[in-house]
C-alpha cells in the first residue's frame, strides 16, 4: 500500500505567513504612530499650567513623548508637599492598552 502526502497547500501557507509578516509591521507602525501622537495630545492638554513652561516643553520624536523640564517630573509624581497632577503616564497606559487592542485586531484579520 503506498500512503500520498499533498504539500501544496505547505508551501502556500508559508508564502501567506511571510506576506502578513510585512501587512503587520506595516500595521503596526502607523498604529503606533497615530497613537503616539494622540496620546502627545492628551498630554499637552493634562499638563498643569502655572506659568506654561511644561505645557510648552512637551515633546513627540520618534514615537517618544517626554518633556526636559523637571517641574513635569514632580507635577506627574509630585512632591512632599503638593500631590500628583498626571498628565503623561495616565495617557500613555491609556494608549498602550489601545496599541495592543488594536493590534490584536490587524494581527487577527490578516493572519
Amino acid at each position: 500500500m503506498t500512503v500520498y502526502a499533498d504539500f501544496s497547500q505547505v508551501d502556500k501557507l508559508a508564502v501567506d505567513l511571510a506576506a502578513s509578516g510585512a501587512k503587520v509591521a506595516g500595521a503596526s507602525k502607523t498604529i503606533v504612530s497615530t497613537t503616539a501622537r494622540e496620546v502627545h495630545a492628551r498630554a499637552v492638554a493634562d499638563a498643569p499650567v502655572l506659568t506654561g513652561e511644561l505645557k510648552g516643553s512637551i515633546y513627540i520624536h520618534d514615537d517618544t513623548i517626554g518633556s526636559d523640564v523637571k517641574q513635569g517630573f514632580y507635577q506627574e509624581f509630585g512632591t512632599t508637599r503638593h500631590g500628583p497632577q498626571p498628565w503623561l503616564f495616565t495617557n500613555a497606559e491609556d494608549g498602550g492598552d489601545r496599541i495592543a487592542l488594536e493590534l490584536d485586531a490587524v494581527a487577527g484579520s490578516i493572519l
